[in-house]
């Protein structure tokens, strides 16, 4: 494991190789990844969906031993490396990808989904719960001086999701695309609810293994 330091030196460069622009030449397929972990095993899966309908396409999972347990502000240590192995398994690679995970909605503006789109020169939308970082307006999360993320309200009652840009995407659309994959009452879009269901299951599978 790299000394933190070196790890907010890597952040800080790669955040320069951000694109914040839209940077993708259709608007086809949508994926959705997510990551679980239990005891000692890590789980991924990945979801892709018709832009249009939301129908599946494509799936996979990948399971395989942790290594690197999660370091707050540092998820691309423990989570990238399978989330690359599960991607690379795809036919039908996806337009867009969603992430449970911060892009620049993040104290050096690079979190996992900044992270995981530079490596994959990849397409990607963080979407969060949580603001990891900066002061919530009504015209957005501001983190110097900069408008990193906006809110998203599924409804009136619910708490707001947050939506950053990860990599080769404007803020404006980020939220379009979100938006086109709400099924309200749930506050993930389709893609990624349909992922993190999968990682749910692979989880309580591994449990009822152990037990």
């Amino acid at each position: 494991m790299e000394p933190i330091t070196n790890l907010e030196q890597e952040q800080a460069e790669l955040a320069k190789k951000v694109v914040k622009q839209d940077s993708f030449s259709k608007l086809e397929l949508i994926g959705g990844i997510d990551v679980g972990f239990d005891k000692d095993k890590i789980f991924c899966s990945i979801v892709v969906c018709n832009y249009n309908d939301a129908s599946i396409v494509e799936q996979h999972t990948e399971s395989k031993d942790c290594v690197i347990r999660y370091i707050p502000g540092f998820r691309a240590q423990s989570e990238m490396g399978i989330m690359i192995e599960t991607f690379s398994k795809l036919k039908n690679k996806p337009d867009i990808l969603f992430i449970n995970a911060s892009g620049v909605l993040h104290p050096r503006k690079c979190g996992l989904a900044s992270h995981l789109g530079i490596i994959l020169d990849q397409t990607v939308i963080g979407i969060t719960k949580h603001a990891l970082c900066g002061v919530i307006t009504d015209k957005g999360v501001i983190l110097d001086d900069e408008i990193v993320a906006k809110q998203i309200f599924v409804s009136d009652k619910a708490k707001p999701i947050f939506v950053s840009i990860g990599h080769k995407i404007s803020l404006d659309k980020s939220v379009e695309v979100v938006k086109a994959f709400l099924k309200p009452p749930h506050l993930m879009p389709e893609p990624l609810r349909l992922a993190k269901l999968v990682v749910k299951k692979q989880n309580k599978k591994s449990r009822q293994k152990l037990s």
